[in-house]
Parts: C-alpha cells; structure tokens; sequence
C-alpha cells in the first residue's frame, strides 16, 4: 500500500529557502536592515521579505514585484517572489519566477531546489527530480536537496533511490528526525520491517513526537502489526 499523497508531501523538509535581499544584506538575521547606501529595488525587496514571515496581514507579492520594476535583473526578487506564490499554492506563477531566476543566476541552487518543490507539488516529479539533482550539482552538500529528491523518488516508488538520497542526507544533518522518519516510511513500503522499525525509533530518539501522524500514515500499515512497532508505539 502507498502513502497518502498529502501525508507523503507534508513531510518534504525546508520546502523553501528564503534568500538574502542581497550578498551583504540579511546574514543570520530575519530582521530589516534600512540603510541609506541600498538600492530601492533592495528596500522594496526587504520588506517583502519581512512580510513573509507568519502573522504578518499584507500580502508580499506586491513588495517584490515592484523590487523588480525597479530591478528586473535581481533574481534574488524573483526567487522570494516565487516563495510567496509557493505559500499562496500558486505553483505556476511560482515557477515562471523560479525559471526567471535560473535564466538570470545559472548558479542559483535554491532556485532549483525551490522550482522542484513547485513541480513535486504538480505531480510532476520528473522535472521535480531534475531540479534536484541540478541543486546537488551545484552543491554536493544540500541536505535539503537530497531529502527533496529523496521525496520525489519516493512519490514515484523509486524506493531503493529514495533511501540512496535519505542516506546521504543523514550523513550531512544526522541528528534531523524527519529524515529518520521518512527513510521508515520507505522500509516499511519496502516490506523491511526491522529497518523501518529502526529508523522509526531513530526518529523518535532524535526528537520526532507527532504521534497522531505515526499512527495515521499508511506508510507504516505494512509494520503495525510487527513486535517491533508494537513496542515502539506502546503508550503512545
């Protein structure tokens, strides 16, 4: 039995990167910084970026686009743009300004990584695929990347490509419960109950504690019936 589709995509981790207004501006801080020496483009495009922060009312779309009217050439505008459809389920409009982005900064990984979340959203985990590995191209490092690629692997039933991806991403971020998590929910579709039953507590260990979501994800109907399981999930 597969996963539920919804239940399979909420697990795709740091689905959006949220890049810099600039090379010099936002390094390790979500604050706006004013400064005098900056572009309008650039002040328009801070504020947007304050305004996709939760709990804000204004809708940052019109933030960026007049960055852009003010800079066409800034693919950071687009990238953050595209982020605000992304939360908006616009998934065309985001990856028109995803692919604007690529066209303008060849080398913008997270234009990649983000774009293939916008085509994993459409089921079309091909060009999902694609994106992804062009992000890992770009950097063999990007956990985010191969968890993304990992998923999509998954969506397509490509498991042992899935654990390929899961793996090395474990190896970049190996205390990151989710990946723990997702790597069980392939064992489990793979039928490999001590290994799903392994990393599900791994999982656990390393601070997964949605047990509703365990209990309810049909990525694990293969296991549930297993000793392992059984002791895993006991008071629960």
């Amino acid at each position: 039995m597969g996963c539920n589709t919804s239940k399979t995509l909420s697990l795709v981790v740091l689905l959006l990167i949220i890049i810099p207004a600039s090379a010099n501006s936002f390094a390790g801080s979500d604050e706006i910084i004013y400064d005098r020496n900056i572009s309008p483009s650039i002040e328009w495009l801070q504020e947007g970026r304050w305004l996709l922060k939760p709990g804000k009312n204004r809708d940052p779309i019109d933030a960026f686009s007049r960055s852009i009217e003010l800079d066409p050439n800034n693919f950071r505008s687009y990238i953050n743009r595209g982020n605000a459809y992304m939360m908006q389920k616009q998934y065309d409009l985001a990856i028109k300004d995803y692919t604007t982005a690529i066209e303008l900064q060849p080398k913008a990984g997270e234009a990649y990584n983000n774009r293939g979340i916008a085509f994993g959203m459409k089921q079309q985990h091909e060009r999902a695929i694609d994106d992804f590995a062009m992000a890992i191209i770009l950097n063999k490092n990007d956990f985010k990347a191969y968890v993304n690629r990992g998923n999509s692997y998954r969506m397509k039933k490509q498991y042992n490509m899935a654990i390929k991806d899961y793996t090395r991403a474990i190896e970049l971020k190996p205390r990151h419960a989710t990946t723990y998590y997702n790597s069980a929910c392939v064992y489990s579709l793979m039928n490999s109950t001590a290994e799903a039953c392994k990393f599900l507590k791994k999982s656990i260990d390393n601070g997964f504690n949605t047990w509703s979501h365990i209990k309810s994800n049909d990525c694990f109907d293969n296991i549930r019936n297993s000793a392992c399981y059984i002791e895993i999930m006991s008071n629960k």
